[in-house]
């Protein structure tokens, strides 16, 4: 047995309620942070080209006021889309705005870290704070200010530099050009070198042995060739030519 199908029938909505959506305004989709500076950005270049019309006066007024409004909160839209991060005068970059007084550094803060880590000597100290940004003058005010506390020493740093060096095999006279290239006065470093109480000539003696073994050189070009090296490292010609002539066992 045949079963008829039956056709279903489209139920349509009346005429007038078609009509009804027909002109009924379709809501628009708001522009995005860019595209609204974008589009800002075209009226204000019609307007000063002289081609601009009432709407981009409109417009540019408009967004002017929301950027006004936007400013009273926590960060900008246009900040933002621009990439800014912080809200700024409107049309005003991060490089047009001068810097604060916060943005200078802090030259005893920097001094500080510094001298936490090892001693530094006055010239040694001001060098590093304008590497880093300090002028002249705030260097060495920050640098008076600390040796006034106790936190800097020219004194007790050519005391620390000259026994670091002397114990790794450094001679006097080495010691002594370090020391004042850095700024630091004969005084500090007399009484450093004299701290050290130690035998330079035998010093001499074991840093020879160190890099050219116990025998002592068999000819004029090897006892020239370690003096030179001697030399190089800090000690004293006569110094040197003792050291490479006779062992500790030796008359000197």
């Amino acid at each position: 047995m045949r079963t008829r199908r039956r056709r279903s029938r489209r139920i349509s909505a009346p005429r007038s309620c078609r009509a009804a959506q027909a002109a009924r305004p379709r809501a628009t989709r708001p522009l995005s942070k860019r595209a609204e500076l974008q589009r800002l950005r075209e009226a204000i270049a019609r307007v000063e080209a002289g081609g601009a019309s009432a709407a981009d006066g409109g417009a540019i007024d408009a967004t002017l006021d929301r950027e006004a409004e936007s400013r009273a909160g926590t960060s900008s839209p246009f900040a933002e889309a621009e990439g800014l991060g912080s809200p700024r005068p409107f049309g005003l970059r991060d490089d047009d705005v001068p810097p604060g007084e916060d943005d200078a550094p802090d030259a005893r803060e920097i001094a500080l870290r510094l001298l936490t880590r090892r001693e530094h000597g006055a010239g040694e100290l001001r060098r590093k704070l304008e590497q880093r940004g300090v002028d002249r003058a705030g260097a060495r005010e920050a640098i008076v200010e600390l040796a006034e506390q106790g936190w800097q020493s020219d004194e007790r740093f050519a005391g620390q530099f000259a026994a670091d060096h002397a114990a790794r095999g450094d001679g006097p006279l080495k010691i002594r050009a370090a020391l004042q290239a850095r700024g630091v006065k004969d005084g500090a470093v007399a009484q450093a070198l004299e701290a050290l109480e130690v035998d330079w000539l035998g010093q001499a003696r074991h840093v020879r042995r160190k890099r050219f073994g116990d025998e002592l050189p068999a000819t004029a070009d090897a006892q020239a060739r370690q003096i030179r090296f001697l030399m190089t490292r800090g000690f004293s010609a006569s110094v040197a030519r003792t050291a490479v002539r006779s062992n500790d066992s030796q008359d000197d």
